[in-house]
């Protein structure tokens, strides 16, 4: 019977598929990796990241072990850095290693690849700085910074600030970032190059500076008074009764929504 070798075939591949992913199963481990008392990170790749504010730096990895082998962890001055040997690599295979990390504090965060990020909690610090590059998903639970801190923000990743208090907020965005913020700042200053969708309506600010080129939406709360630097074929759109400055060229839409956003 000449079908009797293809049912063979195709019974043998299925085995070794099964057999694979069980092994593939077997292989996942934990590693711990002792790590110096620094305030920046620098992670590239793909994976999951959970960061934490502890009393003790640490840094756990899970994965198969021939992925672990590949990551190479490093310090560069006051900078965790978590990155492949081979940095090609993160494009030919999907990772998916979890990274755990304890920090006592936080001063500046990079991201660069396709990593979900989540910083459960609270951040505190004098200045902050987030850089990210590439089409990642950041989540920060809390962030009080004394004076300023800036976003920059490059590609078409995902931010999320569930609660921010800083004096001044800078963010700058090139490519197609989802940006979600709330919180009180007393000044934000906004550069977007793209279509950028920022959305502040619950971030509480006096005065605003917003630099909008491309198509890039932009919703904010502003009290006081609200420079507009528009060009192209964005729009803006806030609550408030500030003094409005404007500069606009090309079709952008200034939308004023009403007094105070509903909570």
């Amino acid at each position: 019977m000449k079908f009797m070798p293809v049912v063979i075939g195709v019974l043998l591949a299925w085995v070794m598929v099964i057999c694979t992913q069980t092994a593939l199963a077997e292989d996942v481990i934990e590693r711990t990796v002792a790590i110096s008392d620094v305030t920046q990170l620098q992670i590239e790749g793909d994976g999951s990241l959970v960061l934490r504010i502890g009393e003790a730096p640490q840094l756990k990895m899970t994965a198969a072990k021939s992925q672990l082998d590949k990551i190479k962890v490093d310090a560069k001055g006051n900078t965790l850095r978590i990155r492949k040997n081979n940095r090609w690599g993160w494009f030919s295979e999907n990772s998916n290693i979890a990274y755990d990390v304890t920090l006592t504090q936080l001063q500046w965060l990079e991201v660069s690849g396709g990593m979900s990020v989540d910083v459960l909690s609270a951040v505190t610090a004098d200045n902050f700085e987030l850089k990210v590059n590439g089409g990642s998903t950041i989540n920060f639970a809390e962030l009080t910074v004394k004076n300023k801190v800036h976003f920059k923000l490059n590609g078409g990743c995902e931010f999320n600030v569930a609660q921010l208090t800083a004096k001044e907020l800078d963010v700058k965005g090139n490519g197609a970032s989802d940006i979600t913020v709330a919180g009180r700042v007393r000044k934000q200053i906004l550069k977007f190059n793209g279509a950028s969708d920022y959305k502040a309506y619950a971030l509480e600010s006096h005065v605003a500076d917003v630099h909008n080129s491309g198509a890039s939406d932009v919703k904010l709360w502003v009290k006081e008074k609200l420079d507009l630097h528009l060009n192209g074929a964005g729009a803006v759109y806030y609550y408030g009764n500030p003094e409005v400055y404007s500069q606009i060229s090309g079709v952008s839409d200034v939308v004023r929504q009403g007094d105070v956003p509903p909570k």
